[in-house]
């Protein structure tokens, strides 16, 4: 699945004036973006990842690279998944810390998967990790907060 993320991700990030945002690396690392508190000068490395909600069981499988994989306590994963039938994202998006992912994702291989089911009341591993997508930005802050502080603060 193809939908173009990066200006909407970076958005929603960038709407805590807090962060500072970079695109440090390629898509090939796991820190696509690199967000920064401006007021703490701690940091957070982000990967975002979606994947379209399959209608038939209403789950969208998010696909993560091991070759990628962190454990580094300051590195999360944001899962998106888009609704296809509503041309948008559904309002509850995955915030993971990186060196969570195995305990939540099955090994497929060259990936890890998430199975992710938006607005489900069943529930599951990932429920810690359900998150409004409205409140991205400032749980990416508080997120922040609590990771170890970057060099020189």
């Amino acid at each position: 699945m193809s939908v173009p993320l990066g200006d909407f991700s970076r958005r929603r990030l960038a709407e805590s004036p807090r962060l500072d945002l970079f695109r440090p690396f390629p898509d090939l690392e796991m820190v696509e973006v690199l967000a920064r508190d401006n007021v703490t000068g701690r940091f957070a490395g982000i990967q975002v990842k979606t994947a379209t909600i399959a209608q038939r069981y209403h789950e969208a499988h998010i696909h993560v690279r091991k070759a990628t994989l962190s454990a580094a306590s300051s590195t999360w994963l944001v899962g998106l998944a888009w609704r296809e039938e509503a041309g948008a994202f559904d309002a509850e998006c995955l915030l993971i810390p990186a060196s969570e992912i195995p305990k939540v994702a099955y090994d497929d291989g060259t990936v890890m998967v998430i199975d992710f089911h938006p607005a489900s009341p069943r529930r599951t591993s990932l429920d810690r990790y359900r998150k409004p997508l409205a409140e991205l930005s400032g749980l990416v802050v508080e997120e922040i907060s609590i990771t170890r502080p970057a060099f020189g603060a």
